[in-house]
């Protein structure tokens, strides 16, 4: 029978659609060559070293620094200034590279300018929100195949991200403790869901994945934010990145990605309510007008059966 889930954290609702459902194979696709180099522009000219990290400002950025005051135009409608920092960080001068291919310190040293990155933008005074992510693959949104990720501060708190903020206070506030981290301790105990541990990270497919093989990736030191990462878990988290997506591309044959690094907005400060996370979703279907209609997302894969599949992946 269908089954509705709920996100503890976030208070999401997902059905679980048994009477749709698919075996978590039913989405492994062959494995597409890279695309061409040709007319790329992170591909690098002769002398590249081959760990090398590039951090580019956006050609075409969602937000621009300094952007120019403007008077609301309208009455009743509010506007702001676009203010903010889009940055691209080429993962590797290789092409055909991926998270999952780099060379282990190559992937290191790239968790490295991702952490640097990220605190500073977290100084810049005009930055509240700062998003870190990655579009892998056709189908993720990539623009330019070449590996890279993107990193947009902005000016503006959305309210969704707001929602969550509130939701993790609620709870801490009734219960006394963060809600990641009882998450974390539930799935750590249950292991039904749980896809890749080390010492400081566990990743694990979520109770309530909104699709098939929804993960999260959760330190196990109790942090608000990615800045606050110390140099043995950055290692850690290196390595795990590195071992989820490798399970993914042997399991599903490189599918399409998307990770966002979820942090607390800079108004909220260091909380013990919020724990900062990472979230990945296998781009392996579209949304239909019963999700838009109602935000409650279906999910055709039972998440245990997801994480079972994955596990079994050679990492």
């Amino acid at each position: 029978m269908p089954e509705f889930r709920q996100n503890l954290a976030t208070k999401d609702w997902v059905v679980i659609a048994t009477e749709r459902r698919q075996r978590p194979d039913a989405f492994k696709r062959a494995p597409t060559p890279p695309a061409p180099a040709k007319d790329c522009p992170f591909c690098p000219g002769q002398g590249a070293k081959a760990d090398d990290v590039k951090v580019l400002p956006n050609k075409f950025p969602v937000l621009v620094s300094g952007a120019p005051a403007q008077k609301d135009r309208h009455a009743l409608y509010r506007s702001l200034p676009g203010e903010g920092v889009h940055e691209v960080i080429v993962d590797s001068p290789d092409h055909g590279a991926s998270l999952a291919t780099l060379p282990a310190p190559h992937a290191r040293k790239l968790a490295g300018v991702w952490r640097e990155r990220f605190r500073e933008t977290l100084a810049n005074e005009k930055v509240a929100l700062t998003v870190l992510f990655k579009n892998h693959g056709t189908g993720s949104g990539a623009s330019i195949l070449h590996p890279h990720t993107q990193l947009v501060g902005s000016s503006v708190v959305p309210s969704h991200i707001r929602h969550r903020m509130d939701e993790a206070s609620r709870y801490y506030d009734s219960a006394g403790a963060c809600v990641f981290c009882r998450m974390l301790e539930t799935e750590l105990k249950d292991k039904a869901r749980m896809v890749e541990e080390n010492d400081h990270f566990a990743a694990f497919c979520l109770y309530a994945s909104l699709s098939p093989f929804h993960v999260w990736v959760l330190p196990k030191r109790h942090t608000a934010t990615f800045g606050e990462v110390n140099d043995k878990e950055l290692d850690s988290f290196a390595s795990i990145l590195q071992r989820l997506t490798r399970r993914v591309n042997a399991a599903l044959g490189d599918a399409p990605y998307n990770f966002v690094l979820q942090s607390t907005p800079l108004d909220r400060g260091t909380t013990e309510a919020f724990h900062w996370y990472l979230s990945l979703v296998v781009r392996v279907g579209g949304g239909s007008g019963f999700e838009m209609g109602s935000g409650i997302y279906t999910n055709v894969v039972v998440p245990e059966e997801a994480a079972a599949f994955l596990q079994a992946a050679q990492a």
